[in-house]
């Protein structure tokens, strides 16, 4: 079917309804034929993963995947909460890119002990770059102070502040301030989640 006057897009898809409508043309594995079932056990031979790797490769192979499948289900999680809390003020990937800091910084802390200001003073630069360690950490003491033992959030506490501006109305140190009590929140929520063995 070939028709010079039909658009690109038409002519396309005429093309496919002849391939698949067209029975002329054989399906490639005819497992009725006499040596299709010799054929398909030769070419699953010759792909056998068993051959290429062993048992200690394939069980660090899988927990490599599961380990990334539970990243991404914790990453997804965290920033469904951290959207649901904060998008009123802050824009989605700031968030999102938040939240990644935050689930690797989680799986650091198995491997070093860092400090509450240092793991909110690293989550936070995630989303403003531009700033100093230095004048970050000299922001997130008050916030790491509140973290430890507050069972309850005051009203005036640094950690319940209430945004009424969104995000580009907000003055850097604003910026900064909003981005530590996103940083604790979304840290205090990953401590939250339960740790499977």
């Amino acid at each position: 079917m070939n028709n010079s006057s039909a658009s690109p897009k038409i002519q396309a898809e005429l093309d496919l309804l002849d391939v698949l409508l067209n029975e002329e043309q054989p399906y490639i594995w005819n497992t009725e034929a006499l040596d299709s079932e010799t054929e398909l056990r030769e070419l699953d031979e010759q792909l056998a993963l068993c051959d290429c790797l062993t048992d200690e490769d394939v069980h660090h192979r899988l927990q490599s995947l599961l380990t990334q499948v539970e990243d991404l289900w914790s990453v997804n999680t965290l920033q469904k909460s951290l959207i649901e809390k904060f998008a009123d003020c802050v824009p989605q990937d700031l968030l999102q890119r938040l939240a990644k800091r935050a689930i690797h910084l989680n799986q650091k802390l198995q491997e070093a002990r860092s400090t509450l200001a240092e793991q909110l003073v690293q989550c936070t630069q995630e989303i403003l770059p531009h700033w100093q360690e230095e004048d970050l950490q000299v922001l997130a003491r008050p916030f790491a102070y509140a973290m430890r033992g507050a069972e309850t959030e005051p009203k005036d506490s640094p950690l319940n502040p209430t945004p009424t501006k969104p995000w580009t109305e907000l003055s850097e140190i604003e910026q900064a301030r909003m981005g530590l009590v996103i940083a604790g929140y979304a840290l205090s929520e990953l401590e939250h989640q339960p740790q499977e063995s």
